[in-house]
């Protein structure tokens, strides 16, 4: 190999090994060290859905919520089978209180399953915890909108699909809490509180109904 050939051959593999590290940071690093790395390396693949989906989440974060949607909405429009970033859009819309639209992403997400390798909230999870979250998401939707027997039968699947997850135990006491059933809701947090002993929002939610742990 001549030694211009080799020059260029080293430039190159350069180049993408550093876009390789700066994608992994897009993808790996929190907070604004991730946004950065994700403005680089989406201004070398600025049709990808994942890279969309993964600065959207870091906005999210840091509580900008509309910029997250934002690029949620360039990533859906990328690759309108991408079920991650629907599921990101519709926990974004929940935290805006806008539960129809939530509503709608998530059962978009259900329907289209969980995508494999790609971060939702930081956590390596399961495809069964992964479908779980789904269900968890859309019952609190329908619970914040009225919607009381829906969102119990998403907590149900939910804990069907995954019995030690705390989040549909929890969510689906405080359906029960609104339905006017504090047995029932007595009977999830405790759940809730055995599979998370720490948490303290169960612990004061039994507090509250006048029952022990």
């Amino acid at each position: 190999m001549s030694r211009v050939l080799a020059l260029a051959a080293a430039l190159i593999f350069g180049t993408s090994a550093a876009f390789a590290d700066v994608e992994a940071d897009c993808f790996n690093e929190s907070g604004n060290a991730a946004i950065k790395a994700c403005d680089s390396a989406l201004s070398s693949k600025p049709r990808s859905a994942p890279l969309f989906t993964s600065r959207g989440f870091e906005y999210a974060q840091l509580g900008e919520t509309d910029r997250a949607i934002v690029d949620y909405n360039k990533a859906i429009e990328l690759d309108p089978q991408y079920a991650v970033a629907y599921y990101n859009r519709a926990v974004a819309y929940n935290k805006k209180q806008d539960y129809s639209r939530a509503i709608g992403d998530m059962t978009k997400a259900i329907a289209l399953g969980p995508t494999r390798n790609t971060r939702t909230d930081g956590r390596v999870m399961t495809e069964d915890r992964d479908l779980a979250d789904y269900y968890a998401v859309r019952g609190r939707a329908y619970r914040e909108s009225g919607e009381l027997d829906r969102a119990l039968a998403d907590f149900t699947k939910a804990i069907e699909l995954d019995p030690g997850y705390v989040t549909p135990f929890f969510g689906r006491a405080q359906t029960y809490e609104k339905q006017g059933n504090p047995k029932s809701a007595i009977a999830d947090y405790r759940r809730a509180l055995e599979a998370d002993p720490k948490s303290k929002a169960s612990r004061d939610a039994l507090e509250r109904l006048g029952a022990s742990p």
